[in-house]
């Protein structure tokens, strides 16, 4: 095996972050790399789809805006704690395509 590849092996072997990857749906062995995409599917994602819509979005309509719109600064907050940035001081928006996904995974 070539010095690269014995590296890469290496790499992967070591990755701290490689039990993440049991958290998406991977049914290929495509290499995905595309940075203008919400990317790998959470495995959680469908049934935290099915509980927002079924259980928010139809149920409380218009009333569920109150906890939706607290979302950014909720985000926020855990985004904030690995870089050690206090509660309340950070918070996440972006698209409501983002914006779906974030809530989606927390």
């Amino acid at each position: 095996m070539e010095p690269l590849a014995r590296r890469a092996v290496h790499l992967d072997v070591t990755d701290p972050l490689a039990s993440y990857r049991d958290r998406f749906i991977i049914d290929d062995d495509l290499v995905y790399l595309d940075g203008n995409s919400l990317g790998r599917v959470p495995i959680d994602t469908p049934e935290r789809i099915r509980e927002v819509v079924e259980d928010q979005w139809a149920r409380e309509l218009v009333l569920g805006w109150d906890h939706w719109l607290r979302s950014g600064t909720r985000i926020g907050d855990m985004l904030g704690v690995p870089i050690t940035i206090n509660a309340r001081i950070s918070v996440s928006y972006s698209t409501t395509t983002c914006l779906s996904h974030s809530i989606e995974v927390c």
